[in-house]
């Protein structure tokens, strides 16, 4: 059987609070293997710590490497400033089916699109999609299996991420075009709602 974890990326003192506050309600509903991937240790959590050096601002660079650090076959990726407020038992499942990437859809869509996003990277987006409809997609909450195919995503992901250094979802959305792979969406309680709270921003350093 697949093994089953859960990965957060913290770095800083007010991502490493949130992270800690997130795990202990998380504890209440899940027992899966917890590993945070940082630059420095948790002690006195019973936490794998997943030794990443801290390359920028946003921690993108640690989150978009999560297919090559994480050690577990099915990973959940959780941002720090979540509150898990009842078992995510059930987001492994599409991963269980053969679907590659589980995520939900954000709350800004159409004239919002992509709205933290420079205006030259929502027209990259756009021109990658042929100025199609997209559904914009939330980065904060999502589970994915090792393959060929989502590691192929990822370095997509990533390539796509350092020409703008900025946000990650217009990213995400162009790597999906460029390296396809099979995609489950989720509802939004999973993401701001009733099954994982999120606290957007709050664990986000100061500049």
């Amino acid at each position: 059987m697949a093994s089953r974890g859960i990965i957060y990326v913290a770095y800083g003192k007010r991502a490493r609070d949130e992270f800690r506050q997130s795990l202990s309600i998380l504890r209440r509903y899940n027992d899966y293997p917890v590993s945070i991937i940082s630059n420095h240790p948790c002690p006195g959590l019973e936490v794998n710590w997943i030794k990443f050096p801290d390359r920028d601002t946003g921690a993108r660079m640690a989150k978009l490497n999560i297919d090559l650090l994480s050690p577990y076959d099915h990973t959940m990726y959780i941002d720090a400033d979540t509150r898990p407020y009842q078992s995510i038992h059930s987001g492994f499942h599409p991963l269980d089916d053969g679907w590659d990437f589980v995520v939900t859809f954000s709350s800004q869509q159409e004239k919002n699109f992509l709205w933290k996003c420079s205006k030259e990277e929502v027209r990259r987006t756009m021109d990658i999609y042929s100025s199609r409809r997209i559904l914009s997609l939330q980065g904060g909450i999502f589970f994915f299996r090792k393959n060929p195919q989502v590691h192929a995503f990822f370095e997509s992901w990533r390539q796509e991420w350092g020409q703008f250094g900025d946000q990650d979802q217009g990213a995400m959305l162009r790597a999906m075009a460029l390296s396809p792979l099979r995609v489950w969406i989720l509802g939004r309680p999973w993401n701001g709602g009733a099954v994982i709270g999120h606290l957007f921003g709050r664990a986000a350093r100061r500049k």
